[in-house]
């Protein structure tokens, strides 16, 4: 059975309910479905390996398998769960280090008194 969750607009950063995610999950954990498929790794998550190591191990349990196409990824072969690992760590990186650099940006332009982009204030 084929099934698509979509989690438009959700961060995958940051601790938010992801209703397509946690649906995705416990459709593996069921065996309702035996394979997630993914567009990329740091699409799925970015919470790195704490997120992407109890998925995996939960699809063990369930033996199911997660596929990312782009990183041309498929757990169920040799060394992609390191590989996996490792991506996941390296989108963990990549968020937190552009979420520092747009809130130094914005606090640097607060303190010059321009605008910090986002909606223009009226009047």
């Amino acid at each position: 059975m084929r099934q698509v969750h979509i989690d438009r607009g959700r961060s995958g950063y940051k601790h938010v309910t992801r209703k397509g995610f946690d649906a995705a999950k416990a459709a593996l954990a069921a065996g309702v479905v035996g394979t997630l498929i993914v567009w990329k790794l740091d699409r799925l998550s970015r919470k790195g390996m704490g997120e992407i190591g109890l998925l995996l191990d939960q699809l063990d349990k369930a033996g199911g398998r997660l596929i990312s196409v782009v990183d041309g990824l498929d757990s169920s072969k040799p060394n992609a769960r390191l590989i996996m690992a490792t991506l996941s760590e390296l989108a963990r990186a990549e968020s937190k280090t552009l979420g520092e650099r747009v809130g130094h940006a914005k606090q640097y332009l607060r303190g010059q008194g321009r605008w910090i982009g986002g909606q223009p204030r009226t009047g």
